[in-house]
Order: structure tokens, then C-alpha cells, then sequence
């Protein structure tokens, strides 16, 4: 397999070495739906003229609150990342169509969700194959992961989907480590990442 070039997977800015970026979240209460906004990184690297430095995203680690659930309930833990904020109401839980929205909405760059409910005899289980911190790799075949070009990131959790799923009871946290690099675009490239983002 030949080695690629710095230039090849940073679009010329050289930084191969990635950076973890950790946005941290709580619910403002009791199953409230939260967001909170998180100022992108301040880059330091040399700028050519016509280029842009934008982040690259390679992964996303995401750990939630571990609960229990009792016998006959099933809670739902949902982590959306987005480019835009939602603006949703700070209510307990989030409607059904929200969430499907918010899911596709264009400015949602990542959104996981951790299930947890009762097996057999009521025993509490978790349920997914993954274990604590999940982790999602968003490069391509080549390494190069996803671009954002705004400002600010935003962090939302939910726990509970209305009418379907049962509140906890509880305020819940999470956390989000983001594996990033910055890479140069020219500028058309980033005007276009900027206006798909908004």
C-alpha cells in the first residue's frame, strides 16, 4: 500500500496529527431536551491565499448516563451533533416527528441513540452492540472524514420519545469527544459547506 502524502488527506494544511475536541451535556432538568453550543476550535495553521481551514471530523465517541430502567419500561437516550441549532422547546422528551426532523435535517452531521429496557423476567438490560463510549468512525475508504465550516457545533439530548418510550425521572448527562484535524479548502468549496450547514 503506498503512502500518502500529508497533502493528500489535508488538502495541503499538513496537519495529519488528529485533536480531540469534548462537548459535555447536561439536561437543564428532569428529561428536559437540552442543547448546548460548542465554539469550534481556534486553528493556528498558516493559511494560503484562496484557501480556507475547515474541521475535519474523523469520529465521534458518545457516552450517556447508564440507568436502570425498572421492570416493564423502556427508556430511550438520544445525542444529536448538529451544524445549526435546533431550537427545540426545552420539554420533557421530544415528539416522534421531531425527532424524525431533526434526524434529517441537513444540518445533523450525527445523531446515535442508546436503548434501554427489560429482558426476560424483568431483568434491566441494554440493548445495541456496542459498549460504552460508542464509537463511529465518519471517514471514507480514502481517510477523509466529514467537513464543517461553521462557527459553532451543537450538542442536543433527549431522553424519551413522546407516547413511545418512558421518562426517566432523572437529569441525564452525556458527553461527545470528537476526533478532528483541520483541512484546506479552496474557497468555493468552503462557501458551499458554510450554505449547506446553515
Amino acid at each position: 500500500m503506498s503512502k500518502r502524502a500529508k497533502s493528500e488527506l489535508t488538502g495541503g494544511s499538513g496537519d495529519v496529527n488528529p485533536q480531540w475536541m469534548n462537548i459535555p451535556i447536561t439536561q437543564s432538568g428532569v428529561d428536559i431536551t437540552t442543547t448546548v453550543t460548542a465554539p469550534l476550535p481556534v486553528q493556528r495553521l498558516t493559511q494560503k491565499k484562496g484557501k480556507s481551514l475547515v474541521m475535519e471530523i474523523l469520529q465521534v465517541w458518545a457516552d450517556w448516563t447508564s440507568i436502570n430502567p425498572p421492570a416493564n419500561t423502556f427508556f430511550e437516550f438520544a445525542l444529536y451533533l448538529t451544524t445549526k441549532n435546533p431550537n427545540l422547546p426545552a420539554a420533557i422528551g421530544i415528539t416522534n416527528g421531531a425527532e424524525f426532523a431533526l434526524r434529517a435535517a441537513g444540518s445533523t452531521i450525527w445523531y446515535g441513540t442508546k436503548q434501554a429496557g427489560v429482558v426476560t423476567g424483568g431483568t434491566p438490560g441494554t440493548y445495541g452492540p456496542f459498549s460504552e463510549p460508542f464509537t463511529f468512525n465518519l471517514t471514507d475508504g480514502a481517510g477523509h472524514g466529514l467537513l464543517v465550516a461553521t462557527d459553532n457545533l451543537f450538542l442536543t439530548i433527549s431522553t424519551g420519545i413522546a407516547a413511545v418510550t418512558t421518562f426517566t425521572g432523572v437529569i441525564n448527562s452525556g458527553l461527545l469527544k470528537i476526533l478532528y484535524r483541520f483541512k484546506e479548502v479552496d474557497l468555493s468549496e468552503y462557501i458551499g459547506i458554510v450554505q449547506s450547514q446553515q
